[in-house]
Parts: structure tokens; sequence; C-alpha cells
């Protein structure tokens, strides 16, 4: 079946799509200080891309530049690992108090007069449809990669 969006997202909110990481949660911050309602639909769970970073990655941007809107990044260092950024996005989703559907795929986005409709389906297999006056599609950098050419790219990594 096909079920309307919910968490009061209308015609005045943003969807946030895909969001993963710095992207998402920073789309969904600002959207609320531009007075929006920002919603995040999430193919997986907060925070899984970070998650999927190898376990001792540190970031090359410090805890300042990363950090969303108001929400301060402190950390004991001066760049933060993995686990300090799945801690901190994972809190600023809380902190900024963002309606978040987890396992819930975007399939399409539809542009119809004056807002758009974005057509994603849950995890359990329901179709959704979420009507919003503006969007933020944010897909991530690690399972996104943007192919350059270079031969044996496609090779599967040990």
């Amino acid at each position: 079946g096909v079920a309307a969006g919910r968490g009061g997202l209308g015609v005045g909110g943003a969807v946030v799509v895909g969001a993963r990481g710095v992207g998402g949660s920073g789309g969904a911050g600002w959207g609320q200080r531009a007075g929006l309602q920002p919603l995040v639909v999430e193919s997986e769970v907060a925070g899984s891309t970070i998650a999927a970073y190898p376990a001792y990655v540190r970031f090359f941007s410090t805890a300042g530049k990363l950090a969303i809107g108001e929400l301060p990044f402190v950390i004991a260092t001066e760049k933060p690992s993995r686990r300090d950024a799945l801690a901190y996005y994972r809190a600023a989703v809380v902190y900024f108090a963002v309606p978040l559907r987890q396992r819930e795929r975007v399939i399409s986005i539809e542009r119809v007069p004056g807002a758009f409709v974005v057509h994603s389906r849950t995890q359990s297999g329901t179709d959704r449809r979420t009507r919003a006056r503006a969007g933020d599609v944010a897909t991530g950098y690690l399972r996104a990669p943007h192919s350059i050419g270079v031969p044996r790219a496609d090779v599967p990594r040990a």
C-alpha cells in the first residue's frame, strides 16, 4: 500500500534525502535554522556511513569545521576519530529533534506545482509519498564514489 508521509511534514517542510553524516545532519540543522521543518529519510540508520569507516580513521578536518549549527563538537584531540564523529552526529539528531525515518529508501522525487513529492519505500515494503516545499539530497561519500575511469578500479578489495 501507499502511506502518506508522517511527522507533521507538509508543504512548509524540507526533506533531507539519503541523509548521511555531515551532509544529511547539517542539511537538517540548517533547514531548521531557516524556519523549515526538516524530515530525514535515511535508507539505513543514522550515521551508517561513518560506522562503515575503518575503525581507527581520523578526519582531516578539525572538530570545529565539522560541527553543525550551534552544537559544539567537543573532543580531547584536534581532529575527530570515527568513534567521535559517530557519537556526535547521532547526538545531533537528538539535539536538533529532527524527525528521522530510518531504513526507508528514496525511490524518486517528483516536481509538482509549488512542491516536491518524495516517493520512498520502507524496509517492510510500504510505499510512501511525502510532500515538501524544498529538498536537500545528501547521498554520502563512502557509499557513492565517483568513477574517474581508473583501470581495475572495480576490482573488489580484500
